[in-house]
């Protein structure tokens, strides 16, 4: 995200657990704890963060118009 803001803006909670239920148990295996440091309750809920990717992805059925 490109930003002026002086600080990285961390992800959304939500994100994080998202990101962290399918990686822990992979990693997990192979004998890897999840990071102390991407812990997800250290984000926060809501406010200023990174969450879900909601952009619509509809494929496009026909060709674009182009101008002369």
């Amino acid at each position: 995200m490109c930003t002026e803001h002086p600080d990285p803006i961390p992800p959304c909670r939500s994100l994080c657990v998202e990101a962290r239920t399918p990686c822990e148990k992979l990693m997990n295996k192979f004998g890897f704890e999840w990071p102390d440091n991407l812990n997800c309750d250290r984000f926060p809920d809501n406010g200023l963060c990174i969450g879900e990717d909601t952009t619509d992805r509809q494929i496009m059925t026909t060709k674009p118009v182009l101008g002369d």
